[in-house]
């Protein structure tokens, strides 16, 4: 949607005033409930589409915010972000819609690929809930993985990381999707604790725009791993470390 020509005065809570606009810095922090898979289930196929019905049950994650070009207005293209979870496995499925999806920059597959330059979406995690530290993931719409640890509040990230996980995307007639499987076994957290809740935020970017978007909203210099500003994601219930072990 068009930003609004004039700016106005957030309200004394962060949230948008008359012309749509929001000040990051002190905007309420979101939260997200992440939906338990039952045994017997339906299977999720992690090929890009959101097609299990088991995504239409859970809570959803939109209302994504500039922070550039125009800090503090609504995204341009719609985004929506749900969270999933089973014994073994955190499920993350996106859609990016996007009016001119034939626009859309890919300009490499490679692994770590150049994120800056394309068109992505990306997730940061943080396991301990310690507002510091966290685990990074972006894919964009060829599906090429970003993924690499970040540190002290987002000063110090760690690319050489490279985790299991699972992830495709999808190009639709009305945008693109994205869906991540990430083994428990690849992320760290407190498994002694029967309820947690994690610090998370979601990143689009939408190159031929120049926009960066954000779920948890943030000012322009800092990045999606800034997790002292993320949201919450509520609901993990039983989670079990397991033995990460693997063959090659």
């Amino acid at each position: 949607m068009p930003a609004a020509a004039q700016e106005s005065v957030p309200t004394s809570d962060g949230r948008a005033g008359a012309t749509g606009r929001i000040d990051a810095e002190t905007a309420r922090r979101p939260s997200l409930d992440a939906l338990a898979r039952l045994d017997g289930s339906e299977p999720i196929v992690i090929d890009g589409l959101l097609t299990e019905a088991v995504w239409l049950d859970a809570d959803s994650a939109y209302n994504f915010t500039q922070a550039i070009p125009r800090d503090g207005y609504p995204a341009s293209e719609r985004t929506v972000v749900r969270v999933l979870y089973d014994e073994s496995t955190l499920y993350i499925g996106a859609m990016m819609y996007d009016s001119d999806i034939d626009a859309r920059t890919i300009p490499g597959l490679e692994q770590d690929y150049a994120t800056h330059d394309s068109d992505m979406f990306g997730v940061a995690i943080d396991t301990y809930l310690d507002r510091a530290n966290g685990w990074l993931f972006g894919v964009n719409p060829g599906g090429a993985l970003f993924d690499a640890q970040t540190f002290n509040d987002s000063r110090y990230t760690n690319r050489a990381w490279e985790g299991v996980i699972h992830v495709r995307t999808a190009i639709l007639d009305n945008g693109w999707s994205a869906e991540f499987a990430i083994p428990f076994t690849t992320l760290r957290f407190r498994p002694s604790r029967d309820a947690q809740s994690w610090g998370i935020n979601f990143i689009r970017r939408i190159r031929r725009l120049n926009e960066d978007a954000y779920w948890a909203p943030l000012l322009r210099h800092y990045r999606v791993h800034k997790m002292s500003r993320a949201g919450t994601l509520n609901g993990l219930q039983n989670l079990r470390q397991g033995r990460n072990f693997s063959v090659k």
